[in-house]
Order: C-alpha cells, then structure tokens, then sequence
C-alpha cells in the first residue's frame, strides 16, 4: 500500500501548498483570493481523503476475497495466473473509469494519473496490504508533519528577507532590528517547540487540526513582526524630520516674505515720488530767488550811474561768481587727511552723489573691531533722506567692497545726534576669556560636585545603576578620574575597595595603593571572587566579607575573557540587591569592538572622557536621544570642550593636572563634568578599607610594622609579589620605592 502512502502524502502535500499560498496572499493585495484558494485546498484535501479511504476500503474487502481464492489455488500456479489476468482486466476497467473522473474533474489529473500507477501495481499491494495499511496513519502524520514544517521554513526564509531588507534601508536602526531578530528568534523557538510537540500525535485528524492552528498562528505572527519593524521606521522619520520645515510652510514664509517686499517696494516709490515734487518746488523757488537778485543788483547799479556796458560787464561777473558758488555749495563736504576711513568715506560720499544724494562727512570713530564713519544728510533741500533709503537695492553690498569690510555695511540712523552712522568692521572682535563661573552657567558641573554625581548615578535609590562603566583613550584620565571617586569612597564608612590593576607599574599609573590583582590572571581571580561574593549574599550563605564592596576592574575590555564579560553583564544591575558596585575601566567607546552591546550599556551608569565623549555622541541612535537632543549635547561639548582646551594651553598646565571634561549618560539622562585633577599622594584606609589581598581577611592584612624601608625609613607599606628567588616585595606608601627583606 506504498502507492496510497504517496498518492495521499501527493494530495495532502497538494492542498497544503495551495492552503500556503493562501495564507501568503492574506500580506498581499490579493487578500480576496486567499479565502478562496484556502477553501479550495481544504475542499481538495477532504475529497481525495475520500476517494483514497474509499478507494482503500474497497481494497480491503477484495483482499479478503482473493486471500480465500489464493489458499484455494495454491496447488496450481495457473490458475493463479489466471486470476491475475482477471484482475488485471479489472484494473483495466477501472483505469477507463478513472480517466472518465479525470474529464470530470479538470483539476485532479496529477491525482488521477498517480491512481493509475496504484492500479497497475495492484497485486503487489493486496500481498502487502496488511503491513502498509498498519503504516498508513504514520504515513499520514509524517506527511503533515513535513507539511508544517515546509510551512515553517517559508515563513522563517521570508520575515528573515524582511527585516534584513529593512536593515539594508534604515542602518540607523540597529538596537531595533536586534531586539526585532530576538523577538522573531523567539517565536522560532516555540515554533519548533510545537512542531516536535505535533509530530508525537498519530491521530491523522488531530494532525490536520493542528496544522491548520499553527497556520493561524503563524500568519497573526507575521503581521505582528511586521508591524513592529514599520513602527520602528516610522518612530525614526519623525525623530529625523524634527524641527523640519515642509514645503507647505515654505510656501506660506516665502509668500509672507514676498508680501513684505511688495509693501517695502511700494513705500519707496511712493518716498520718491513726494521728493520729485519737492526738488521742483525748491528749483522754482531758487530761480525766482536768483532773478529777484538779478534785478536788484542791476537797479543798484543804474542807480549808481553806472554805463550800460559796465553794467553788462558787472552782471557777467556776478552771474560767473554766482555760478560758481552754487556749484562749490552744492558739493558733499569730504573728509580731510590720508587715511583708510577718509580715503572710504569720500568714496562712499562720491558714490552717493552720482545718485544725487548729498552726505556731507563729519568724523569717524575707531572701534575695537574697525572704524565708524558719521555723516550729515541735511543738505538734501526738502527731500528727508532716511536709513532705508541709503541701504535700499544692493547699496549695503557695494559698500562692503568700496570699504573692504568683512561684514555688510548698513547706515544707521542715530536720533540724538540726527546723522548717519556706518559701521565698517575690518577684523574679528577679540573672544572674550570664558572664566570658569561663565562656563558652569552654560551647564558645566564643577570639580567639586564630581565625585557627588556618580555616587548619584550608581545608586539604584535615585535611578542610578550599580555599574559605572568608564571610557577613555590612553592618557585621557580614566585614571585620574577613578582614583578621585575611590578617595571619595574611602571617606565613606563600611566600605571596602577591590582594586585589579592588569598592567600594574605602566606609565600611567596615578593609583599608588594596595592592589588585588597585577596581571590579567589575578584579575581573572579577582573578578570571579566579585562573582562569587554576589552569589554568597544572594543565596543568604556566609560570604567573604559583610562590607559594601567597590570593585575597580582596570583594562576590562582588553585584559578580561568573554566569561567575565558575560558575568558582568549579568551582574551589572543584580549587585544593587547584594551591597555592591562595579567600574569597568576600558579604552574605547566603541561597544561593539569589545564584545558588549547597546543593550548591556542600558544597564549601566557611563562615564566618557575627552575623545571619547564624541564616539558616544555619534551613537545617539543606540542611546535613544533625538537628532535634537543630540545637536544639544553636540553643542555643549564643543563649547566645553574649546575653553579646557585653551585653558590647557595658555597655562602650560601638566597633562595631569590639565582640564579635562566628561560625559555621564543614564539612561536619557545627561551631565557634563569637569573631572578632578591627579589625585596627589598614596590612597590611604580611612572610614573605608582598601583590600590589599583576597586569600586572607581583612583583620590581617594590616602591614607589617616593624618592616622599615630601606629608601626612607617610614614604617607604612603594602605587599607587591615577589621576586623569582621567592622573597616577598613591599611597596613603601611613602616614597612609592619597591624593596625586598
């Protein structure tokens, strides 16, 4: 019964596929159809169910018949041939019913032909019809179980194109396609679950069902990822076009600009028109006025007896004298002497001129940045010259390269002394020094307060988290920075510092205490004991110590494995519940480059330093900030940045003392620190302990004081190794000098 196996796995297969391309067409605009193409499945399914269980019972009743024909024929072979003559026959006939079905049913010929087939091998099927008909419900359960997970495979091959098409499009999206993949990882998983779960069942029915559940499922599934990765574009757009102007309200600016214009333009020809009819006025007035004086003169001058030749000659004289006062009046007054501000005020005078506007100049002031240049508009006749008009058309801009300014030149008006100022700026004006009370009103948090903000933002009581994870390139101040917060803990009662120094004795070493770890296999040490404290407290069982633990991890990234790293991140808000906290120390802001995640640093209070601070700016996606809020920030860091800088270098202040600015993020929260400067002189145990080993308890790890130094001869120091004869090295926390008894 092999070929009812097939013949059923085809069709199920069959109307599975088309159930397939169903449920594909629910995403597209074909949605109509898809009820038909999944009803039309579903209807081929039951009806060739039918036709084989049909077909297989009526196979059933003839193997009884021919097993009781075969025990009687045993004894002769012919006969036996015979009968399967017979039943060949009827085979034949049967294949010409069935080609009759197949004219019938246009649809069924794939069906049909595979029917066919299990005719013609009908003998072999009734001699093994028994054992196939026992494995046809495993057969069946096999064959939908293939089916769901064909199903399962398309869905998986296509969300996976999705979101990796979505990504090629959208890469300022990462933390969302990460968190979209583990989301869709997970229903992966439970997917697979599910399958396992149904492939246990032999109930062909049950098979069916469950099958047809799991679709639902997985297209409800489908459309939700989807609308998750939609949601994540449309959530950035906005983000990107804040603070956008669109083109419709381009449009309404630039039809109030062109209203405004309009109005302007129209003012200023109405201005010259009143002061056309003004000029004629005062020309009238002026001819009048010189012929009255003309008559004058002459009755003056009959009446003086004068010859009428004298008197013609006089008049010629007096029209000349005349003729040449009212050109030398009516010349601009120019500025005196050979310098720059009179050499451009006389040729901004000339240039006014050639448009017939009188300015007469009066004097310049020298400024801190150029020169001032006054002058006087009166002699105009009636004509009211104003501000606007000398700064009308393009005027400011042929100003600016008459006088070389480097800004645009515009006259002003100055009521109390009713002339015309221009302004001419020839040079930048000097900065003025930012003093440090400027530069904490703009938002830098002082040297003083450093220390008081990150025990605020580690602390979970306030919204803080237990971990500071501090990053700096080489000579940046991470150390620097530290060392300030452990003295400040130290100052704090019931607190213990763990101190993991990998690369102990480097150039850049400004901690000059007690360590408990000085290379990268005790650090490894050290840190597990960090775990293992962590586990103690939080299962209840006796730990190694009942102080408040402040573990300081230098060089995590570098000097510490992957397991460490992943039992950090486990740890980096769980400690908060077990009186701990925990610095990680590294080198770079680039997450990715040392195993961690945007993810994990949500967990954890950061502290970048000088370069570093804009590596995390560019990341402002992964932190969750605006484009705004990141101009913000942008801002600020650049104006902070700038005065540290200059203060550096004006004062030749050593690299450790130098100004150096931070950047403390938590979440969506922000400040900028002004980080201290070296912490002078040796780390000493007050109100808070530093430990000094991990193999042995605190109560005896007190130094030995009858040990004196050799270099000094103070009596205070600390175990650094041994040498390779096996001596124990001290460290004097005096003088720093290492030395052996």
């Amino acid at each position: 019964m092999s070929d009812f196996k097939d013949l059923r796995n085809s069709i199920i297969l069959s109307s599975f596929g088309a159930a397939t391309v169903g449920v594909l067409l629910w995403f597209t605009p074909a949605k109509p159809l898809a009820n038909w193409v999944v009803a039309a499945s579903v209807g081929g399914l039951v009806a060739a169910e039918f036709v084989t269980g049909s077909a297989e019972i009526s196979w059933k009743n003839r193997a009884g018949v021919f097993q009781d024909e075969i025990n009687k024929l045993t004894k002769n072979v012919e006969a036996e041939r015979n009968l399967v003559d017979r039943q060949k026959t009827e085979i034949v006939g049967k294949d010409a019913l069935l080609v009759d079905q197949t004219v019938a049913y246009n649809n069924l010929s794939q069906e049909t032909q595979q029917l066919k087939l299990i005719l013609v091998n009908f003998k072999e099927e009734l001699v093994n019809h028994q054992t196939q008909i026992k494995s046809l419900q495993t057969a069946n359960g096999e064959a939908a179980t293939e089916i769901m997970q064909d199903s399962f495979q398309e869905f998986q091959t296509q969300l996976n194109a999705l979101i990796a098409s979505l990504a090629k499009r959208y890469p300022n999206l990462p933390k969302d396609w990460e968190a979209l993949r583990h989301e869709f990882d997970s229903y992966m998983r439970l997917f697979a679950a599910r399958v396992n779960t149904v492939i246990s069942q032999t109930n062909a029915k049950d098979l069916i069902e469950m099958s047809l559940a799991m679709q639902h499922e997985i297209i409800s599934t489908g459309a939700t990822l989807k609308v998750k990765a939609y949601k994540a574009i449309v959530t950035y757009l906005t983000r990107e076009f804040d603070e956008v102007i669109f083109k419709e309200e381009h449009d309404i600016l630039l039809e109030e600009l062109n209203a405004a214009w309009l109005a302007k333009n129209q003012a200023i020809a109405l201005t010259y028109n009143k002061n056309f009819e003004a000029i004629k006025q005062e020309f009238g007035q002026v001819a009048d006025g010189v012929v009255t004086g003309y008559r004058e003169d002459f009755k003056s001058i009959v009446d003086e007896g004068l010859t009428q030749v004298e008197q013609i000659e006089e008049l010629q004289k007096n029209i000349l004298w005349l003729q040449g006062r009212l050109e030398e009046s009516s010349k601009p007054h120019r500025f005196p002497a050979a310098v720059e501000q009179s050499r451009v005020g006389n040729a901004i005078i000339d240039y006014y001129y050639r448009t017939h506007i009188v300015l007469d100049g009066i004097d310049w002031d020298d400024s801190e940045t150029g020169y001032k240049l006054m002058f006087h508009v009166g002699r105009n006749g009636s004509r009211f010259i104003s501000a606007d008009m000398l700064n009308a058309n393009d005027a400011p801009q042929k100003l600016k390269e008459v006088s070389g300014a480097i800004n645009t030149p515009e006259f002003k008006h100055n009521t109390r002394g009713g002339h015309m100022v221009l302004e001419v700026q020839t040079s930048h004006p000097k900065k003025k020094d930012t003093t440090k009370d400027d530069i904490y009103k703009l938002g830098l948090i002082p040297a003083s307060q450093f220390c008081d903000r990150l025990l605020v933002a580690t602390d979970h009581t306030k919204k803080g988290k237990p971990t500071l994870r501090v990053m700096a390139a080489t000579g940046d101040g991470k150390g620097i920075a530290v060392k300030n917060l452990i003295a400040h803990y130290l100052t704090l009662s019931g607190w213990e510092i763990w101190l993991s120094d990998p690369v102990d004795d480097s150039d850049e070493d400004y901690w000059y205490c007690a360590k408990v770890a000085t290379n990268s296999r005790e650090a490894g040490k050290a840190y597990s004991k960090f775990v293992e404290l962590h586990k103690s407290r939080q299962n209840k069982l006796p730990a190694f110590t009942d102080n408040y633990v402040l573990g300081v991890f230098d060089e995590f990234d570098k000097q510490h494995n992957d397991k460490d790293k992943e039992d950090a991140k486990a740890l980096m808000t769980a400690i908060r519940h077990t009186k701990q906290r925990q610095i990680l120390i590294g080198q770079c802001s680039e997450v990715g480059a040392n195993h961690w995640t945007w993810n994990d640093m949500s967990n954890c209070a950061m502290l970048c330093l000088e370069g570093s601070i804009g590596q995390l700016i560019k990341h402002y996606n992964d932190l969750g900030w605006s484009l705004t809020k990141k101009r913000e920030i942008q801002k600020q860091y650049e104006k902070f940045a700038e005065w540290g800088r200059l203060n550096n270098e004006s004062n030749d202040i050593p690299n450790e003392n130098a100004y150096r600015i931070g950047l403390l993020a938590v979440g969506d929260r922000y400040e900028f620190l002004e980080i201290p400067s070296a912490h002078k002189g040796i780390l000493r145990s007050g109100a808070g302990l530093i430990r000094e080993s991990l193999a042995i308890d605190l109560a005896t790890a007190n130094p030995d004081v009858s040990i004196l130094c050799p270099h000094c001869g103070h009596d205070e120091h600390i175990k650094k190794g041994k040498l390779a004869s096996g001596k124990q090295q001290y460290a004097c926390k005096a003088c720093n000098k290492k030395f052996s008894v």
